[in-house]
This record gives C-alpha cells, sequence and structure tokens, in this order.
C-alpha cells in the first residue's frame, strides 16, 4: 500500500469518527463555477493562530479540511456549507493527497 493510499485508509476511518463524535460535519461543496453541490465531510476550526513566515505578526483565521476522496479536486473560490453557513474557499494551506486545508472566509 502507497504512503498516499495508507493516508487514505486513515482519514476514512477517522473521519467516520469525527463525524459520530461531533468534530467533523455533513457539508457540500460547489466549486467556484457553480455547478452541482457535492456531499461530503469537512472539519471547520474557528479562529485558528498563525504567525507570519517573516514578520513576527499574527492573525486569527479559519481552516476548513476537505477530505479528497470526497471532493477530489476543490478550488479557491469554491463554496462550502454546513448547515445554515456557508464559507467561501481562499488559500490553500495543505494537500497531502487525502486532505485539502483552506483559508475561508464567510460566504
Amino acid at each position: 500500500m502507497s504512503e498516499e493510499a495508507a493516508r487514505r485508509a486513515f482519514d476514512a476511518k477517522a473521519r467516520a469518527r469525527f463525524v459520530a463524535v461531533g468534530l467533523a460535519s455533513a457539508a457540500t461543496y460547489e466549486g467556484p463555477d457553480g455547478g452541482a453541490a457535492v456531499p461530503c465531510t469537512v472539519l471547520v476550526d474557528n479562529d485558528v493562530g498563525s504567525l507570519g513566515e517573516i514578520s513576527p505578526a499574527s492573525a486569527r483565521t479559519r481552516i476548513v479540511t476537505l477530505f479528497l476522496e470526497e471532493v477530489a479536486a476543490p478550488r479557491g473560490g469554491g463554496r462550502v456549507t454546513v448547515g445554515n453557513r456557508t464559507y467561501v474557499l481562499v488559500q490553500l494551506k495543505l494537500d497531502d493527497g487525502s486532505r485539502s486545508q483552506w483559508s475561508a472566509r464567510n460566504g
């Protein structure tokens, strides 16, 4: 089994457990050009601290994590809806072949 396949298998099991205990949410993803909404599971982390790479500045942001098994190619400007809240994906922070993490703003 490849490293990416192992990550995806682990994330699939973790995702189910996260949903069961309320750490992940059922959502839909819609690409920036519209189209059909894709059902998916997301993690939304609010008020995440980050430090600047060059200067010691800090900021608070929201991180939305999608699982690539459910949404194969999320893109900036895509919209994630969780219940009555919508988030717009702004900047890709991580793509490890299994998960895609984005900074996001309210949409």
